[in-house]
């Protein structure tokens, strides 16, 4: 049996163009990534009135088989059907972190037949939203680390107010790193000297704080 990648890339995509056109979504709502992939406009799906006829399906908490079928699928295999049946069918469904597409959970876009492609861009990239997001949250750790560094000024407790850094990926380091690095010691005159430096400095992961041996 062939495996989720192997039916992936054997699949011939259509147009995003032509699937926006089924879902009678027009030229002007749509922002095309590439041939295959595209972004809604949120102000036109806002605009649109409520149907009386129209039905929503929520799947949710599904125990997943040790084969790995749960929520994704079991939705990816409803909307097959309800196509193959003559529904206009559309599914949602939230962009998988990148972090567990390479532990032992593995992709977020379904498996078998029963998939979204290209799925080997929807697991990495996609559109570049979460690493979009990642980039804004991390600017504001970093410009709260320089506003400490340089004086202080809105007398920010780092013992009590933090901002941290966030990788859209399962790394022991990053959820190791204590910070603030705060721990009650008592320290001779001789080695405040080698320790003067907080908390008027902050540092970086890469640049951990020594050890106090006391």
């Amino acid at each position: 049996m062939a495996s989720d990648i192997e039916i992936a890339q054997a699949a011939t995509p259509k147009p995003i163009t032509e699937i926006a056109e089924a879902l009678n979504i027009p030229d002007e709502a749509l922002e095309p990534y590439g041939r295959i992939k595209g972004k809604v406009n949120l102000d036109w799906l806002l605009e649109q009135p409520v149907r009386d006829n129209a039905r929503m399906i929520l799947v949710t908490a599904v125990s997943p088989t040790p084969a790995g079928e749960g929520k994704t699928t079991t939705t990816v295999g409803l909307g097959d059907a309800l196509k193959h049946i003559g529904k206009n069918v559309a599914i949602c469904l939230r962009e998988p972190s990148l972090g567990p597409v390479f532990g032992m959970k593995g992709g977020a876009a379904g498996g078998g037949y029963a998939q979204v492609i290209p799925m080997e861009d929807i697991n990495l990239h996609f559109n570049g939203d979460l690493h979009a997001i990642g980039v804004a949250n991390n600017l504001l750790s970093a410009l709260l680390d320089n506003h400490i560094h340089h004086g202080n000024a809105l007398g920010i407790d780092v013992r009590r107010i933090t901002w941290k850094r966030v990788l859209d990926m399962n790394d022991a380091r990053s959820a190791t790193l204590p910070w603030p690095w705060v721990v009650p010691v008592t320290v001779t005159r001789a080695r405040m000297a080698s320790t003067s430096w907080w908390p008027q400095r902050s540092w970086r992961s890469s640049a951990l704080p020594p050890i106090l041996m006391i």
